[in-house]
C-alpha cells in the first residue's frame, strides 16, 4: 500500500512526481505471493526511503533506520498485525510459505488489515496534510501490541484457530 502527497508550485499544477511517500506494508499476507511482496522493500532501497522508527522491521539492507521520535517526509512502514504465531504449529497452515505461492487458507489474512489499524489511519491523515509528514503513532513498535495497533481498535488481533 503505497499513498503519495504532491506538493502544488506557483503554477498551481502538481509536480511531475511525487515528493513524499508512505510505503506500507503487512507482514505475513497470504494473498499476495512472496515476489510481490518483496518489491515494496526493493522500491525503498533506491528511492532512498529509510524506514519508519517503529516499523516491525527493522535493520533491512540499503534501507536506513529512523531514530526515535523522527517525523519523515519519505518512509518505508512495516505493520505486524498479531495474526501469525510463527512458533506456534497450530498457525502453519495459515503462514504464507516462504516460496512464491500463495497460502491455501487465508483465514485472518493481515492483506487489507493495515488501513483498520487505528495509529495506521492516524499516520496516514497526518501525512496526507499540507507539509504533513509521516510520524509513528505506535505504542513504540507497530506489533499489535494494544487496541490502537489492531485492525478495527479491537482489543485483540484475528485469531485463525478461532
Amino acid at each position: 500500500n503505497s499513498s503519495s502527497r504532491t506538493e502544488t508550485e506557483d503554477s498551481g499544477a502538481p509536480p511531475p512526481n511525487p515528493r513524499s511517500l508512505l510505503n506500507e506494508e503487512e507482514i505475513r499476507r497470504s494473498r499476495v505471493s512472496r515476489s510481490n511482496q518483496s518489491v515494496y522493500g526493493i522500491g525503498a532501497d533506491p528511492l532512498g526511503i529509510d524506514m519508519l522508527y517503529g516499523s516491525a522491521q527493522q535493520g533491512l539492507v540499503g534501507i536506513e533506520d529512523a531514530a526515535d521520535g523522527e517525523a519523515l517526509e519519505s518512509a518505508y512502514v512495516v505493520y505486524d498485525t498479531g495474526v501469525h504465531d510463527i512458533f506456534d504449529p497450530a498457525h502453519a497452515p495459515f503462514i504464507p510459505p516462504l516460496a512464491n505461492l500463495i497460502t491455501q487458507n487465508d483465514k485472518c489474512d493481515p492483506h487489507g488489515a493495515r488501513p483498520q489499524i487505528p495509529a495506521g489511519i492516524l499516520q496516514l491523515v497526518t501525512f496526507l496534510r499540507p507539509d504533513g509528514m509521516i510520524e509513528n503513532f505506535c505504542n513504540g513498535i507497530c506489533d499489535a501490541g494494544d487496541p490502537f495497533e489492531i485492525a478495527g481498535g479491537n482489543a485483540t488481533p484475528c485469531d485463525p484457530l478461532n
